[in-house]
């Protein structure tokens, strides 16, 4: 029976020293929610005997006769160390969580209401064929069973007051759902550009956006208060952001030490704890494979099997578009699309919300119904945030009707060559994604992944378009679809740059990520082929800590050919000059360049967006954007399209050389302020931190120090170890997205599979597996998947017929 403390427990989260009295006496009751059981447990919906051993790092390695046996399992494991996560996750793609943490989470809910993530995971759950519906639908028991016999829930549970709900397969849909929303955020990038069209001047807008096509369209307050609420639930959320994204590269056998392939994957996302992913090994009658999975979901996403391995990155296609539609001014319910007036359809949400604490001193807040519209492209995402005249609807491959993402993972985990593993990346949907390839026969592959739009409007979906110049022609056909197979010079790299050739025929994206990451891939393996030596596992694992940044390596060039080194007493410049560009956290130089690559962007494109915008209220969205500008963009701005350089806020007219100089005195106040006034002693360590946040507590002042940890940070944006920032006035630079786990798979006659996660296994914070990664994960030290079974066995067996109804109504 499930134990609840109503007041006691709510009463502890707010009033008292959170959390510590709570913690304090549950303490033994509570860390009963991590314990395994030590007798085998009697269970409903499996068919025979499956065993789970975990190893020192606590991954379980599951053994079933039977496959779906061995997906029962995985959500028994997985409920047991990850029910929060799989739970506060499944509330966010259902709108759901004002109903436990109040109004705070209103607008978030409004948000996912009206996307209809939840909805669209409930249509593919009917698009899938009879194996994966059969495995989500065991993983789903397995969840459930763990939850019904479950003597004591995680502390989150009992903090907020509350049961799980039970699991089903629309849950696990939902959860790949969520992750394609994390890496496809290309409308808001839409967004961005039409809010700069209004701000900017033509002669800076076609600066920073060179192939974009100007419009007269008048969606920007729309467009900037979508892209207002998208980057705050992101931003709570932990979902999205610039530089989201991964490395992966695979090198075939010949050119490394044992003749066998090496693939290699680092995805980047939004740093939390628990990490998104999950790593099993599954064996059954039919399956075989191990590595990582996401939360919720069971099978693997990344991984091996006994014939492939695989790994992906983001492919940063264009699969969204922001649709203006024409309304008819005489009937309010009909829009304009396609040659004639049609209908939108409409649905009322009601979001129920908890009330303030405590509860019996605080009024109920009523249920918020709301009215979501949808057109044939897609949701009305306008309507709520009071757009009026402007409406726009959201259309988005992951939104369509047959999505079959979960079918294409299923099949992926089963292919045994190349042919299968292109059969089973043709069902996938969304994200967009490269996956590389590797197996034991010496062959090394790329493919894209995911459905591309054709579009017939030239603007190629980079701005909001009328609906009456606008339409998707379908899907790219998957023939048409880029991927490469065994090239001739031996490796594979890919880390969100642009993967096609200028002579491909078909539009996928403006937005490919600095291809600094996958040049100095590049160059770390050619170092290796040039110099005739074979490459292993340490070398590869040692690549993914890589800290150079060859973008600092352009930008100082750019300097230095303004203001020369032999002519400058600057001493923070000319440590930027002979700084080895290694972002490492001793680093001096590396503390000195973050600063200046954050002032000097201020400082170079601030003052025109202020000057066209005024104070609008769109100056953080406006930060956000300039934040977000790459090296390439800076390179311009101070050396081709110099006018940049001028402060239109100011009546001198200010040079190049002006604008560095302002950008270094704004370094030494800002490091002077956080470091003190030695520049010598300044390290990156003392500017920077790496933060893993915790949902929800790291809302919570002392809870956030309880269920959060940091580390040290190093690396860049455009360092292979790759690191993004948030500035803090106070704090300094917070470390909010990097890698999230790290993978090398050597496809050897006994697969070599080692990995590292990026916290750990569990998400209970009374395991000894909630953090135990993070001091390996900081220096690469990989775990491997042959690891000593060192837990007792769990063992899960089916219940006798004669206790079968007893057990099911426990």
């Amino acid at each position: 029976m499930l134990t609840r403390f109503p007041i006691v427990s709510r009463f502890g989260l707010f009033i008292i020293t959170p959390l510590f009295a709570v913690f304090l006496t549950g303490y033994n009751m509570l860390c009963e929610s991590v314990s395994d059981a030590e007798q085998p447990v009697l269970l409903n919906g499996i068919n025979d005997e499956v065993v789970i051993v975990r190893d020192e790092a606590g991954i379980p390695a599951i053994t079933g006769k039977s496959d779906n046996d061995v997906f029962f399992a995985m959500g028994f494991i997985q409920a047991q160390d990850r029910l929060w996560q799989m739970e506060h996750n499944r509330r966010l793609a259902q709108g759901r969580l004002s109903e436990i943490f109040g109004i705070d989470q209103l607008d978030t809910d409004k948000w996912m209401r009206t996307l209809g993530l939840y909805r669209a995971s409930e249509r593919a759950q009917q698009r899938l064929g009879a194996g994966a519906k059969q495995a989500l639908e065991s993983y789903s028991q397995g969840v459930n069973a763990w939850i019904n016999q479950a003597e004591q829930l995680p502390a989150e549970f009992e903090l907020f007051d509350y049961l799980p709900e039970p699991w089903s397969p629309a849950d696990s849909i939902a959860m790949g759902k969520l992750f394609a929303l994390t890496l496809g955020g290309n409308a808001f990038l839409e967004s961005q550009r039409q809010i700069s069209q209004k701000m900017l001047s033509e002669q800076h807008y076609a600066s920073l956006f060179p192939d974009v096509v100007t419009s007269n369209n008048n969606y920007a307050f729309a467009s900037a208060s979508i892209a207002d609420i998208a980057v705050n639930v992101s931003q709570q959320h932990l979902l999205g952001g610039k530089n989201v994204g991964s490395n992966a590269w695979v090198i075939s056998g010949k050119l490394t030490a044992n003749g066998s392939p090496i693939l290699a994957n680092d995805p980047h996302l939004a740093l939390q704890i628990p990490s998104v992913w999950y790593a099993a090994k599954l064996k059954g009658d039919n399956i075989t494979a191990s590595g990582m999975t996401l939360v919720g979901m069971p099978i693997i996403v990344f991984g091996t099997n006994e014939h492939i391995s695989w790994g992906g990155t983001s492919l940063p296609a264009d699969v969204q578009d922001l649709v203006s539609l024409r309304m008819n001014p005489d009937q309010g319910s009909f829009y304009q699309a396609r040659g004639k007036w049609l209908k939108f359809e409409e649905r009322q949400e009601v979001i129920h919300i908890a009330p303030g604490f405590p509860e019996i001193l605080k009024k109920k807040i009523k249920p918020v119904k709301m009215r979501v519209l949808s057109s044939v492209y897609g949701p009305v995402v306008s309507d709520f945030i009071g757009a009026s005249g402007q409406t726009l609807s959201l259309q988005w491959s992951a939104l369509e009707a047959g999505d079959t993402t979960f079918e294409a993972l299923y099949k992926l985990n089963y292919a045994q060559d190349w042919q299968q593993f292109r059969q089973a990346l043709s069902l996938h949907v969304a994200p967009s994604l490269n996956i590389l390839y590797a197996d034991k026969n010496n062959n090394i592959g790329i493919s894209a992944a995911g459905k591309i739009p054709v579009r017939n409007s030239s603007s190629f979906g980079m701005l909001p378009t009328s609906s009456d110049h606008f339409s998707w022609n379908g899907y790219l056909d998957w023939a048409d679809m880029p991927y490469e197979y065994n090239p001739a010079r031996g490796f594979i790299v890919n880390a969100n740059n642009k993967s096609v050739s200028d002579d491909y025929l078909h539009f996928i994206s403006n937005d490919w990520a600095d291809p600094a990451r996958a040049e100095r891939i590049a160059d770390l393996i050619n170092e290796k082929v040039a110099k005739h030596e074979k490459i292993d596992v340490a070398y590869v694992a040692k690549m993914q800590n890589d800290l150079f940044d060859l973008s600092a390596e352009s930008l100082l060039r750019t300097l230095a050919s303004i203001i020369r080194e032999q002519d400058t007493q600057d001493e923070l410049l000319i440590s930027l000059y002979r700084w080895n560009r290694d972002f490492s956290e001793k680093s001096n130089a590396a503390a000195i360049y973050m600063s200046f690559l954050r002032h000097l962007k201020l400082r170079l494109f601030k003052d025109e967006f202020t000057q066209y915008y005024g104070s609008s209220g769109l100056m953080a969205l406006t930060e956000q954007i300039i934040k977000g500008l790459e090296i390439d963009i800076v390179n311009r701005a101070l050396t081709a399209d110099a006018f940049w350089c001028d402060n239109v806020a100011t009546a001198q007219e200010e040079t190049c050389k002006d604008i560095i100089s302002l950008a270094l005195k704004d370094v030494r106040d800002e490091l002077t302020k956080l470091g003190g006034s030695n520049i010598d002693d300044w390290r990156w360590q003392q500017f920077s931190r790496r933060t893993y946040k915790h949902q929800p507590f790291s809302q919570f002042k002392h809870l956030d120090h309880v269920f959060e940890r940091e580390a040290a940070s190093n690396g860049s944006a455009n360092t292979i170890n790759v690191a993004s920032y948030a500035f803090d006035e106070s704090e300094g630079y917070i470390q909010s997205l990097g890698a999230t786990f790290r993978q090398v798979i050597e496809m050897s006659y006994d697969t070599n599979h080692l990995m590292t996660n990026s916290t750990g296994q569990s998400g209970n914070v009374f395991s000894q597996f909630y953090d135990d990664m993070l001091s390996s994960f900081d220096v690469n030290e990989l775990h491997s998947m042959k690891a000593t079974l060192a837990g007792k066995p769990i063992i899960l067996r089916p219940v006798p017929l004669s206790q079968s109804s007893h057990v099911e109504g426990k």
